[in-house]
Protein backbone atom coordinates (compact mmCIF):
# COMPACT_ATOMS: atom_id res chain seq x y z
CA UNK A 1 0.00 0.00 0.00
CA UNK A 2 2.92 2.08 0.60
CA UNK A 3 3.91 1.70 -2.62
CA UNK A 4 0.61 2.95 -4.26
CA UNK A 5 0.17 6.00 -2.24
CA UNK A 6 4.15 7.00 -3.29
CA UNK A 7 2.79 6.25 -6.74
CA UNK A 8 -0.20 8.35 -6.11
CA UNK A 9 1.70 11.36 -4.50
CA UNK A 10 4.38 10.90 -7.29
CA UNK A 11 1.67 11.79 -9.97
CA UNK A 12 0.05 15.19 -8.21
CA UNK A 13 3.51 16.11 -7.92
CA UNK A 14 4.27 15.49 -11.44
CA UNK A 15 1.12 17.54 -12.18
CA UNK A 16 2.26 19.98 -10.02
CA UNK A 17 5.09 20.54 -12.01
CA UNK A 18 3.71 20.77 -14.92
CA UNK A 19 1.06 23.10 -13.73
CA UNK A 20 3.24 25.38 -13.64
CA UNK A 21 4.22 25.17 -17.18
CA UNK A 22 0.73 24.48 -19.12
CA UNK A 23 -1.79 26.69 -18.49
CA UNK A 24 -5.55 25.74 -18.15
CA UNK A 25 -7.96 27.29 -20.65
CA UNK A 26 -10.87 28.62 -19.05
CA UNK A 27 -14.62 28.71 -20.27
CA UNK A 28 -13.91 31.71 -22.76
CA UNK A 29 -10.83 29.90 -24.09
CA UNK A 30 -8.89 32.20 -22.41
CA UNK A 31 -5.09 30.71 -21.12
CA UNK A 32 -6.00 30.49 -17.10
CA UNK A 33 -3.68 29.42 -14.26
CA UNK A 34 -6.48 29.46 -11.70
CA UNK A 35 -7.50 25.51 -11.58
CA UNK A 36 -10.92 25.15 -12.39
CA UNK A 37 -13.32 24.30 -8.86
CA UNK A 38 -17.11 24.15 -8.53
CA UNK A 39 -17.15 25.78 -5.03
CA UNK A 40 -20.67 25.49 -4.39
CA UNK A 41 -20.07 21.49 -3.86
CA UNK A 42 -17.05 21.85 -2.01
CA UNK A 43 -17.43 20.66 1.73
CA UNK A 44 -14.29 22.33 3.27
CA UNK A 45 -15.39 25.31 5.60
CA UNK A 46 -11.85 26.38 4.94
CA UNK A 47 -12.28 27.48 1.30
CA UNK A 48 -15.29 28.83 -0.31
CA UNK A 49 -16.95 32.00 -2.34
CA UNK A 50 -14.35 34.07 -0.09
CA UNK A 51 -11.49 31.95 0.06
CA UNK A 52 -11.38 29.93 -3.00
CA UNK A 53 -8.32 27.49 -3.66
CA UNK A 54 -5.85 29.19 -5.81
CA UNK A 55 -3.04 27.02 -7.03
CA UNK A 56 -2.17 23.05 -6.94
CA UNK A 57 -1.01 23.66 -3.27
CA UNK A 58 -4.65 24.58 -2.39
CA UNK A 59 -5.68 21.50 -4.43
CA UNK A 60 -3.22 18.64 -2.97
CA UNK A 61 -4.69 18.28 0.34
CA UNK A 62 -8.40 20.04 -0.50
CA UNK A 63 -8.86 17.23 -3.27
CA UNK A 64 -8.17 13.71 -1.28
CA UNK A 65 -9.94 15.35 2.00
CA UNK A 66 -13.26 16.53 -0.49
CA UNK A 67 -13.18 12.52 -1.98
CA UNK A 68 -12.88 11.45 1.63
CA UNK A 69 -15.38 13.84 2.74
CA UNK A 70 -17.83 13.05 0.76
CA UNK A 71 -17.42 9.10 1.96
CA UNK A 72 -17.69 10.04 4.93
CA UNK A 73 -20.99 11.65 4.23
CA UNK A 74 -22.42 8.59 3.29
CA UNK A 75 -20.84 6.72 5.49
CA UNK A 76 -22.99 8.64 8.43
CA UNK A 77 -26.22 8.11 6.41
CA UNK A 78 -26.03 4.67 6.26
CA UNK A 79 -25.35 4.08 9.80
CA UNK A 80 -27.60 6.30 11.09
CA UNK A 81 -30.29 3.92 8.97
CA UNK A 82 -29.16 0.98 10.69
CA UNK A 83 -31.17 -0.90 12.96
CA UNK A 84 -30.07 -2.12 15.97
CA UNK A 85 -30.23 -5.59 15.22
CA UNK A 86 -31.52 -7.75 12.54
CA UNK A 87 -32.40 -11.05 14.20
CA UNK A 88 -36.10 -10.87 13.54
CA UNK A 89 -35.39 -10.03 9.69
CA UNK A 90 -32.27 -12.25 8.60
CA UNK A 91 -33.48 -11.40 4.82
CA UNK A 92 -32.28 -7.64 5.93
CA UNK A 93 -28.96 -8.61 7.24
CA UNK A 94 -27.04 -7.84 3.75
CA UNK A 95 -27.86 -3.95 4.66
CA UNK A 96 -25.23 -4.22 7.51
CA UNK A 97 -23.01 -6.74 5.91
CA UNK A 98 -22.84 -4.76 2.62
CA UNK A 99 -21.79 -1.24 4.74
CA UNK A 100 -19.37 -3.44 6.78
CA UNK A 101 -17.96 -5.09 3.36
CA UNK A 102 -17.46 -1.33 2.06
CA UNK A 103 -15.65 -0.21 5.37
CA UNK A 104 -13.31 -3.07 5.26
CA UNK A 105 -12.54 -3.23 1.69
CA UNK A 106 -12.70 0.24 0.67
CA UNK A 107 -13.39 3.06 3.12
CA UNK A 108 -10.98 1.61 5.90
CA UNK A 109 -8.54 1.22 3.05
CA UNK A 110 -8.51 4.67 1.35
CA UNK A 111 -7.93 6.53 4.82
CA UNK A 112 -5.44 4.60 5.98
CA UNK A 113 -3.71 5.28 2.25
CA UNK A 114 -4.11 8.56 2.46
CA UNK A 115 -2.74 8.94 6.00
CA UNK A 116 0.75 7.44 5.54
CA UNK A 117 0.95 9.23 1.97
CA UNK A 118 0.55 12.66 4.11
CA UNK A 119 3.07 11.20 6.64
CA UNK A 120 5.24 9.81 4.39
CA UNK A 121 5.17 11.56 1.30
CA UNK A 122 3.37 14.34 1.55
CA UNK A 123 4.22 16.03 4.59
CA UNK A 124 8.01 15.45 4.28
CA UNK A 125 7.69 17.05 0.65
CA UNK A 126 6.46 20.14 2.10
CA UNK A 127 8.68 20.68 5.14
CA UNK A 128 11.63 20.83 2.20
CA UNK A 129 9.86 23.97 0.45
CA UNK A 130 7.65 25.32 3.87
CA UNK A 131 7.90 25.65 7.68
CA UNK A 132 5.09 22.95 8.54
CA UNK A 133 3.32 24.24 11.92
CA UNK A 134 5.15 23.06 14.99
CA UNK A 135 2.02 20.53 16.48
CA UNK A 136 2.85 17.05 14.96
CA UNK A 137 0.23 15.62 12.84
CA UNK A 138 1.27 12.12 13.24
CA UNK A 139 -0.95 12.33 16.75
CA UNK A 140 -4.23 13.49 15.49
CA UNK A 141 -3.65 10.71 12.55
CA UNK A 142 -3.03 7.74 15.23
CA UNK A 143 -5.85 8.89 17.27
CA UNK A 144 -8.14 8.65 14.14
CA UNK A 145 -6.12 5.20 12.85
CA UNK A 146 -7.33 3.51 16.34
CA UNK A 147 -11.34 4.79 16.32
CA UNK A 148 -10.93 3.65 12.62
CA UNK A 149 -9.61 0.15 13.97
CA UNK A 150 -12.35 -0.37 16.29
CA UNK A 151 -15.24 0.06 13.27
CA UNK A 152 -13.30 -2.38 11.43
CA UNK A 153 -13.41 -5.00 13.90
CA UNK A 154 -16.99 -4.28 14.74
CA UNK A 155 -17.61 -4.65 10.98
CA UNK A 156 -15.36 -8.11 10.47
CA UNK A 157 -17.54 -9.99 13.69
CA UNK A 158 -20.61 -8.44 11.77
CA UNK A 159 -19.84 -10.19 8.26
CA UNK A 160 -17.74 -13.17 10.03
CA UNK A 161 -21.58 -13.80 11.95
CA UNK A 162 -23.03 -12.53 8.89
CA UNK A 163 -25.00 -9.54 9.88
CA UNK A 164 -27.50 -11.67 12.75
CA UNK A 165 -26.96 -11.44 16.45
CA UNK A 166 -25.13 -8.46 16.44
CA UNK A 167 -26.25 -5.91 18.25
CA UNK A 168 -23.28 -4.95 20.02
CA UNK A 169 -21.03 -4.96 17.18
CA UNK A 170 -23.79 -2.99 15.79
CA UNK A 171 -24.04 -0.43 18.66
CA UNK A 172 -20.19 0.15 18.77
CA UNK A 173 -20.53 1.48 14.93
CA UNK A 174 -23.58 3.66 15.68
CA UNK A 175 -21.24 4.76 18.63
CA UNK A 176 -18.00 5.52 17.16
CA UNK A 177 -18.99 6.39 13.40
CA UNK A 178 -20.04 10.15 14.31
CA UNK A 179 -16.96 10.37 16.90
CA UNK A 180 -14.85 9.27 14.27
CA UNK A 181 -16.66 11.62 11.05
CA UNK A 182 -16.56 14.43 13.25
CA UNK A 183 -12.77 14.03 14.37
CA UNK A 184 -12.00 13.90 10.74
CA UNK A 185 -13.82 16.95 9.72
CA UNK A 186 -12.13 18.49 12.62
CA UNK A 187 -8.56 17.13 11.12
CA UNK A 188 -9.20 17.91 7.86
CA UNK A 189 -10.00 21.57 8.49
CA UNK A 190 -6.33 21.79 10.70
CA UNK A 191 -4.47 20.26 7.72
CA UNK A 192 -6.17 23.33 5.17
CA UNK A 193 -6.02 25.92 7.61
CA UNK A 194 -2.41 25.23 8.67
CA UNK A 195 -0.54 23.73 5.47
CA UNK A 196 -2.61 25.85 2.90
Amino acid sequence: RVRNAITTWKSLLKIARMRDKIPLRNKSGNKDYTPFVVLDEIRSTCFGEDNPPTDWADLSLLLPHEALRREMDAMRKIVEALRDQYDDSPDETWRVVYFCEWYIDSFHIMVEDHHIAEEKIFFPWIATRATIPSKEMGNSHDCLINMMGEIKIACENIVSKKGLQCSVEIATIKKTTPSFVSEMEEHFLEEERSLC
